[in-house]
């Protein structure tokens, strides 16, 4: 990294947009996080088919967590590509 894009990813940290972007990214996940949790909920309350269910509550709780995954969302986060685009 050249010491041009190092001064962009710290003139990018130290902005007050980048962190009122990112305040709102965290609501925003965390709206969808208890959302998900509450449509988890109704769907182990309903009858019957109870392997199909864990089996469907596995697959979603695996892609969420690959696509969640804190590396994932810091690399995200730290690409100056991104940054730019705010």
């Amino acid at each position: 990294m050249c010491s041009d894009e190092k001064e962009d990813v710290e003139s990018a940290f130290l902005s007050n947009q980048f962190w009122k972007l990112l305040t709102l990214n965290v609501k925003v996940t965390e709206g969808l996080l208890i959302l998900e949790n509450q449509q988890l909920e109704k769907f182990n309350e309903m009858d019957g088919l109870t392997l199909l269910k864990k089996q469907i509550v596995a697959i979603i709780n695996d892609r969420w967590y690959f696509m969640h995954s804190s590396m994932h969302c810091v690399g995200i986060v730290l690409d100056p590509e991104w940054l730019k685009k705010g």
